[in-house]
């Protein structure tokens, strides 16, 4: 292409942009990476929420872990996993005992070929004893032999404890099972106390140090909960299942919240389980963690939440005439999440007053009055309220119908949000930002740290309260940016050699890079990871060398476009914003809507946006305010390197070619300035045909 076509080629694309910007559509989610929840856009909405609920974490607030759990185990193929421990036990006892490799392999295919045979009989000889009649009565098991399975058994049992360290507990669970079990394991004489008895047996043992590689001990209180479900003790059913779930083991949950729906699903179950301690905590707790998301029952539409049950569990609870209670500050929290907020405000009147559940709920009551100031004073002492380190799982409500979402929320972070939200309203700006990084919504907090408040105060806010993470704390090797959690490959192809995991690394990179856009590059270097630091140093090398007037033009204009380069190649990690425009966080790779145009035209009675922060906004932005706007610093290097060559210079007709080429996609008109500075020269230096598409190799 001639640069006369190129340069209408041009101008048709400045067209088409145009078209393009005038018909697109507004943006709408779609797959891509993990995009960060973002609360300065609807904070009305995020203000009246109520919180949302863990079910497993309210159910672990009930009945604490113990001071030594059980040993769990996740079940993925049962028999396989009892094959494999079988297997290597034995292969451990006989190197214990000096065997020889080749006596370990004979012993360990011989116990596989006896079970595979279903012949007891195959196992004499086989040593250690309590592995050997383990085996043997698990074979009569199967075999239909319940009888003999159970003499083996107990005859094992009966052995000196030194002879049976490995499978004590395995013992005493299948005993259980044999008396109690379902299925294919049905003994044919169900004897559920004898039952009960043996599983508490088999617990009894893996707490005297008994092993307990399968988990049966743990899995045992399941078996025992079933049993009394079956018998209609439903309180003791929950208890265990409770037991279970505070060892550690996801199924305790997972049925607790089936016994739970159950219970629920009956009106005339409800008001025994209004009176009773053990029930109503349960049942709240599962109502509070279905309400933070689509509650879809079995024969429900899976469209729409129902909150049928929630509200006849309240309906039942004041029926019963349920007063002060334990779990108060939870009903009450569950009538605000069903908009029932008479009901909370008389839940709350009888609930702990010091309760972080009892402050919050009190503070979105607030809020719905208008009253924002004693909110504020609530939402600080919820804040404070909450361990650093806790996490609640739950489904977004807009997910609950695919049933294989969870997402995470951290309350106290959360909670600092939601009074970042009414304290950049009120103009405090720096203490919003200072909230906002220490809540994880990340995005939202980029954008007050790269526009709202200046470098100098986010200097001073970063050196107070984020000082540099010890090394191990802050990196891995192999890793990517990532304050999401992932690793991700840069959008200039290349990958950083450390991944961000502690928090304060992000928040200083984040410094970091503003100060490097400020070309305050001896303050930025000591906030940026080490592998920006690097770039850095040979970035402000090449500028320093650039504006020395001692030194050659032609070796100036050298430095200059090696400034360029670092700018075009490596200005996402050295100086991208983390929003808009760059959009770091995703590595420059999508985009989302940019938050000062949604603060722009956002309308909330609650937390409108100040006019000091939208009109700091726009004043602290990056310059050009336009995406990948470290292309553009790279394009005014380039110019800078030109202009001290001759007017002959083949090397410089290059430079402006790779300069329009870094923005003409994107944004033609930006590249015209390359193209007219070439032409200026055109008859003094090689023609490149397509300027700005195919340019010759970087000089």
């Amino acid at each position: 292409m001639s640069p006369s076509l190129r340069k209408r080629s041009l101008a048709a694309a400045l067209i088409a942009v145009t078209a393009a910007t005038v018909t697109a559509p507004r943006p709408t989610a779609a797959c891509g990476p993990n995009f960060p929840n973002r609360l300065l856009l609807s904070p009305d909405e995020v203000l009246l929420s109520g919180p949302v609920a863990d079910f497993a974490r309210e159910l672990a607030r009930l009945v604490p872990a113990p001071a030594k759990p059980f040993e769990v185990v996740g079940v993925y193929d049962g028999g396989a996993q009892t094959r494999t421990v079988e297997a290597d036990d034995l292969d451990r006892a006989l190197v214990a005992a000096g065997a020889t490799p080749e006596v370990r392999a004979a012993a360990v295919a011989k116990l596989a070929q006896a079970r595979k045979d279903a012949d007891p009989r195959a196992l004499d000889g086989l040593t250690p004893a309590d592995l050997r009649e383990y085996a043997r009565g698990a074979i009569l098991y199967r075999a239909g032999k319940i009888g003999e399975a159970r003499a083996v058994w107990r005859a094992l049992l009966d052995l000196p404890p030194a002879e049976r360290p490995r499978r004590s507990v395995w013992a005493a669970y299948m005993l259980g099972r044999s008396y109690g079990a379902k299925g294919e394991l049905r003994g044919g004489d169900d004897q559920p106390e004898l039952a009960a008895e043996w599983f508490a047996k088999t617990r009894e043992l893996a707490a005297a140090g008994f092993a307990d590689r399968l988990g049966l001990a743990a899995t045992s209180l399941g078996w025992e909960a079933a049993l009394r479900l079956d018998q209609g003790r439903t309180e003791d059913a929950v208890g265990a299942y409770l037991a279970q779930a505070a060892h550690g083991d996801a199924s305790g949950v997972n049925s607790l919240a089936v016994v739970s729906e159950r219970v629920l699903a009956d009106p005339a179950q409800l008001p025994g389980a209004a009176g009773s301690s053990v029930l109503r905590p349960v049942l709240t707790a599962l109502l509070l963690a279905r309400s933070s998301y689509a509650y879809v029952p079995p024969d429900g539409d899976a469209s729409t939440p129902d909150r049928t049950l929630a509200g006849a569990w309240l309906d039942a609870l004041e029926a019963a005439k349920v007063g002060a209670v334990p779990g108060a500050d939870r009903l009450a929290w569950l009538a605000y999440r069903l908009g029932r907020y008479p009901v909370a405000e008389r839940w709350l009147a009888v609930a702990p007053p010091g309760s972080v559940v009892t402050l919050w709920t009190r503070a979105k009551l607030a809020l719905r009055a208008g009253d924002v100031k004693a909110a504020a004073k609530l939402l600080a002492q919820v804040a404070s309220g909450f361990a650093e380190t806790e996490r609640w799982q739950y489904w977004p409500g807009d997910w609950g119908a695919w049933g294989a979402w969870d997402m995470e929320v951290q309350p106290a972070g959360r909670a600092r949000a939601e009074l970042a939200l009414l304290e950049l309203s009120s103009g405090e700006l720096v203490r919003a930002c200072d909230l906002l990084l220490r809540s994880e919504y990340n995005l939202d907090a980029a954008y007050l740290a790269e526009r709202v408040i200046t470098v100098d105060e986010l200097k001073t806010l970063v050196d107070a309260r984020w000082p540099a993470p010890s090394e191990p704390d802050a990196v891995e090797p192999g890793g990517a940016p990532s304050a999401q959690g992932s690793p991700v490959v840069l959008y200039s192809g290349r990958r950083f050699d450390v991944e961000i995991r502690a928090r304060a690394v992000w928040v200083r990179y984040l410094l970091g890079r503003r100060l490097a856009r400020a070309r305050r590059f001896d303050e930025a270097r000591a906030y940026l990871p080490a592998a920006q630091a690097a770039v850095l140093d040979r970035y402000r090398a090449a500028i320093a060398s650039a504006r020395d007037r001692a030194r050659p033009d032609a070796d100036r204009a050298a430095s200059w476009w090696e400034a360029a380069k670092i700018a075009r190649h490596d200005g996402m990690e050295l100086m991208g914003t983390e929003g808009a425009p760059d959009w770091q966080i995703y590595s420059g790779n999508f985009s989302l809507a940019a938050t000062l145009d949604g603060r722009t035209a956002l309308k909330s009675e609650l937390a409108p946006a100040a006019p000091r922060e939208l009109t700091r906004a726009k004043e602290l932005a990056p310059i050009p305010d336009r995406r990948f706007h470290y292309r553009y610093v790279a394009g005014d290097h380039v110019m800078n390197a030109v202009k001290l060559l001759p007017r002959d210079s083949a090397a410089a007709g290059v430079m402006l070619c790779h300069a329009a080429a870094w923005v003409i996609n994107r944004d033609p008109p930006a590249a015209r300035r390359f193209y007219e500075e070439y032409q200026r020269r055109g008859r003094y230096i090689p023609s490149i045909p397509d300027f700005g598409g195919s340019c010759p190799a970087e000089p």
